[in-house]
């Protein structure tokens, strides 16, 4: 009975023949490393309302991970998680306004690589130049200080990540991305210096900066920005092996046709190069 299984088993693994395993090669080939595990860090900018000069963007730092999921040659989507600080303070003369705070992002985008995947990931270009769109939300804890009088304030955001970088190819596994992102918030308070913030406080001529000493507010948003450099490690490991559905025949009996006929496929391209 299992010489009969056998003899099965290879009679129609040569009636699929060397093609249909070759098929079968290439759409794995497809499929490998579409996933992508992401580390990294860089520094992050406050813009907003005590960012009036260049002198005023602070650097600060930022960690990042992530996973990246490769839907086509072109195109990928990646979530990311970002913890990151931001502080200001008011270099102009008479003004003793600063803020720290200490924020997290969470974001999905989709990022498009200017060069196309031709073949395989593991054939991919030294450099790949990329674009990415997304959407997120960021929460932000600060702590603010004006004419010596200190405010709290916490809450969350909508965020929109825009930005480009470039990947640069340093392992067969294994890429180094340099990127620059822009976020794009709907909120004011980052810096805890919104309109009328504190108003209990201060004066209506310091809330208007009518004296020259207060903070300007305007009713802009505040924003954030990243640098950042990233390792991003893409691993067949993480595909599961397909096996085409044959009616009538068990999973392990299917793994063992595509064995057979890998033998095959070798033995006959063995035989060609010694001939």
């Amino acid at each position: 009975m299992k010489k009969q299984v056998h003899i099965h088993l290879i009679l129609l693994s040569l009636l699929l023949g060397g093609g249909s395993y070759s098929s079968f090669s290439q759409g794995a080939r497809i499929n490998k490393n579409r996933i992508g595990l992401t580390i990294g860090g860089g520094a992050s900018f406050y813009q907003g309302d005590l960012t009036s000069r260049v002198q005023d963007f602070t650097p600060n730092a930022n960690i990042c991970l992530g996973v990246t999921y490769r839907m086509n040659s072109s195109f990928s989507l990646r979530s990311e998680a970002n913890l990151f600080q931001l502080n200001g303070h008011n270099t102009s003369k008479n003004n003793n306004a600063s803020f720290k705070s200490t924020n997290g992002e969470v974001a999905v985008c989709l990022v498009y690589d200017i060069l196309k995947l031709s073949r395989s990931y593991i054939y991919r270009s030294e450099y790949t130049p990329y674009f990415f769109l997304g959407a997120g939300v960021a929460g932000f804890s600060t702590n603010s200080s004006e004419h010596s009088i200190n405010r709290n304030n916490s809450g969350y955001t909508p965020v929109i990540p825009i930005g480009m970088g470039v990947r640069i190819k340093a392992a067969k596994f294994l890429d180094v991305a340099i990127e620059a992102g822009f976020r794009k918030t709907f909120t004011d308070k980052l810096d805890n210096m919104w309109e009328g913030a504190g108003e209990k406080n201060l004066s209506f001529q310091e809330l208007t900066n009518q004296s020259g000493d207060g903070v300007k507010r305007n009713a802009n948003t505040d924003n954030y920005f990243f640098t950042q450099i990233k390792l991003i490690y893409s691993p067949t490991k993480f595909l599961k092996k397909k096996v085409q559905k044959v009616r009538g025949l068990s999973h392990g009996e299917l793994k063992r046709i595509r064995t057979v006929s890998l033998n095959i496929s070798r033995s006959k391209k063995l035989r060609t190069s010694r001939q």
